[in-house]
């Protein structure tokens, strides 16, 4: 194959459905529930899918770098910036949030450490729905990261500056801080390389060959192979946030790359994977809804217990879940975007 594949186009065209493949990955890693007594072999492919499920959320934090980039380019003011996002994003977690403050009688300190975004800073990632403040906060800052990266002389190499000082501060910091907030650590260069992937694209798009390509998955592969052996045998905790973001890479540039072949297919066989695309990029729509309704889930499962087996009570809820997410997208859109034509899924 001699044409030049742009990595950057595969990235924003399919970014919908890597969004609703890690969705999916997501709710599977917390609320899917292994049936190994029912299927011993199935278990164990469940078990070692379930145990990667949370990988999700550093592709996520790669495509909110990559597509706040483009966004701060779009926005007439900073102003509009903050309130498209936080109707967006805020909206859905504070329903869900005073919902389950209602169903679990939370104190008003609680609701208001969580309403707040502040739980995170004493919790890490075992804060409420601690994505969302995560990113509420990353939100909040990127005007200002914008303007340092627009008044630099050379943009590039002020961020490869940033992630690097990042990498650094992990290693200074990761035998003094508590390990629940390893998982924030460690998830600030793939931010980082999203909002570089995202600038440097709009400036000229990121080509390789095909030759490259494969072998720039293959390089991404290693890193992570190498990565996750000197973490778990070696010791060296710091390489998580090194593997964390070479998945990221690696599953942005294939899940783009196979779904840009399935779409360049003509034969009617590839048609159900065509079908998969666009019901997968649909799911992007609503990642976020989808995020926050999983808290329910054992209030959805709890009364089916003894009643339904777990693969039957696990395919039910995968299907309600969605559903119910899709319903809350599009309600919070009638409302917030009344009156709005082309409203795109902001980042």
């Amino acid at each position: 194959m001699r044409k030049a594949i742009s990595l950057s186009a595969l990235m924003s065209r399919y970014r919908g459905v890597m969004m609703g493949i890690c969705a999916l990955m997501i709710l599977f890693f917390h609320d899917w529930v292994i049936t190994v007594s029912e299927f011993p072999v199935i278990g164990a492919i469940e078990g070692f899918l379930k145990t990667r499920g949370y990988y999700g959320v550093d592709v996520f934090f790669l495509l909110s770098g990559m597509g706040l980039s483009y966004a701060m380019r779009k926005e007439t003011s900073v102003r509009r910036f903050y309130l498209r996002r936080l109707r967006r994003v805020y909206v859905p977690f504070l329903e869900v949030l005073l919902l389950k403050a209602l169903l679990e009688k939370w104190s008003l300190g609680t609701i208001l450490a969580r309403a707040l975004c502040v739980e995170v800073f004493s919790r890490g990632i075992y804060s409420f729905l601690w994505f969302v403040p995560v990113i509420l906060w990353l939100y909040l800052l990127y005007p200002l990261l914008h303007r340092m990266l627009d008044g630099s002389r050379n943009d590039d190499v002020l961020l490869a500056g940033m992630i690097g000082c990042v990498f650094l501060l992990e290693g200074v910091c990761i035998a003094r801080v508590h390990t629940d907030y390893h998982g924030l650590l460690f998830r600030f260069p793939t931010f980082l390389i999203g909002v570089w992937i995202g600038r440097r694209s709009q400036k000229k798009p990121i080509t390789c060959t095909a030759w490259q390509y494969a072998l720039l998955l293959t390089a991404l592969a290693a890193a992570y192979i190498a990565c996750g052996y000197l973490r778990r045998v070696k010791g060296v905790v710091i390489m998580e946030g090194v593997q964390l973001t070479a998945f990221a890479l690696l599953f942005a540039f294939a899940v783009g790359g196979v779904c840009a072949w399935i779409d360049a297919q003509k034969c009617r066989i590839m048609r159900l994977g065509q079908w998969g695309i666009r019901l997968l990029a649909l799911c992007g729509t609503f990642t976020l809804e989808l995020y926050a309704v999983q808290e329910f889930y054992w209030f959805a499962a709890g009364p089916l217990e003894g009643r339904m087996t777990y693969l039957q009570t696990n395919l039910l809820c995968m299907l309600l879940f969605p559903l119910a997410a899709y319903l809350l997208s599009r309600v919070n859109r009638a409302i917030l975007y009344r009156g709005e034509a082309g409203v795109a899924n902001p980042n």
